[in-house]
């Protein structure tokens, strides 16, 4: 449970259609294939670590991954009922490339440090650090495929 993150890859000529109608474009989307075992190439599961990589990448020792915040940009929209909206984010084909050469030399090396320098220690550093560098490794290798196919992309925190 709790507030997750999914990316998927988007034609380029379907970009501004995804934008439009984000919700309908993520489950029409011929890239994805629902139906058949997960791959990592059509989907990205950042799970909750969202939250941590957009700190990472605005991190003031990560500068040269500033681009990459627009990979996980954005929160959940609360309503009065408690419940919430998400929030679906759409990349153009250059933004996605941008955002790949921007994360590339990201590594657990700078997971460990923000998280150090967040007071963490202990198991919960260890264990932090082994789950956001997951995630943080998916990214890279998302984004990559994305890119070098030429492909946006959209996602959804929520």
């Amino acid at each position: 449970m709790g507030i997750r993150y999914s990316a998927y890859p988007v034609q380029a000529t379907d970009i501004e259609l995804a934008r439009r109608e984000p919700r309908h474009f993520i489950n029409d989307n011929p890239l994805v294939g629902f139906d058949g075992p997960y791959d990592e190439w059509f989907h990205l599961d950042l799970d909750k670590s969202w939250h941590y990589l957009q700190r990472l990448f605005t991190w003031p020792h990560s500068s040269p991954a500033e681009r990459g915040l627009e990979l996980v940009e954005g929160n959940v929209h609360y309503l009065n009922s408690g419940e919430y909206e998400p929030h679906f984010g759409v990349l153009d084909p250059d933004q996605v490339d941008q955002v790949a050469r921007a994360i590339f030399w990201t590594d657990k090396v700078d997971v460990l440090a923000m998280l150090i320098a967040e007071n963490r220690s202990g198991d919960r550093l260890r264990d932090d650090t082994a789950y956001v560098g997951h995630h943080l490794e998916a990214a890279k290798r998302f984004t990559a495929r994305v890119a070098e196919a030429g492909h946006g992309l959209i996602y959804s925190i929520g």
